[in-house]
């Protein structure tokens, strides 16, 4: 059995996608496809996180809450909608999670 890799996950969010029709939940069932092929027990987590986006023009943070989608496999977060050169620090804080399936 494969396990998956950060690679994978980062070769998902790297594309240039619009954020309407491909955001975190589309990515994350891509995902969870390539790792049920792989023979691997996927969960997809719905929860409510907290960006910090920093606001190019002025250069003040605020704070956005909204629903966000990642990938769980054994116990492993993957996030695929993250660009792949993000770092650890600036990835979305989970305030819930409501779901998986």
């Amino acid at each position: 059995m494969s396990k998956p890799n950060d690679k994978m996950a980062d070769t998902i969010g790297k594309r240039v996608r619009s954020l309407i029709l491909e955001n975190s939940l589309v990515g994350s069932i891509r995902f969870s496809k390539n790792c049920k092929m792989m023979g691997l027990e996927p969960n997809i987590v719905l929860c409510i996180v907290a960006y910090n986006p920093r606001s190019p023009v002025v250069g003040f943070k605020a704070r956005l809450v909204c629903p966000h989608f990642y990938t769980e496999v054994n116990g492993k977060r993957y996030e695929v909608s993250d660009k792949p050169d993000n770092p650890e620090s600036r990835r979305p804080k989970i305030l819930a999670i409501l779901a998986r399936f």
